[in-house]
């Protein structure tokens, strides 16, 4: 699951989160609109604030920028 995916199903707002995280909510949304990939740290912190719902592989793999073919 995705950190947005993740967001919707326990309706949890990008603001709220983002304090849980320790980031600004501005930095979740670049983050959950696919224009900047976490750190290694931050998504470790995403892993484990979300217990595991959200991994660390998903966190880095999830962001990355969309292809056109």
């Amino acid at each position: 699951m995705n950190l947005r995916e993740y967001m919707f199903k326990h309706r949890i707002t990008q603001r709220s989160f983002a304090k849980r995280l320790g980031i600004t909510h501005v930095y979740l949304s670049n983050i959950t609109n696919k224009k900047y990939t976490p750190s290694v740290k931050l998504a470790t912190r995403i892993e484990e604030v979300t217990k595991g719902e959200v991994s660390f592989v998903e966190a880095i793999k999830g962001n990355e920028p969309y292809v056109k073919n």
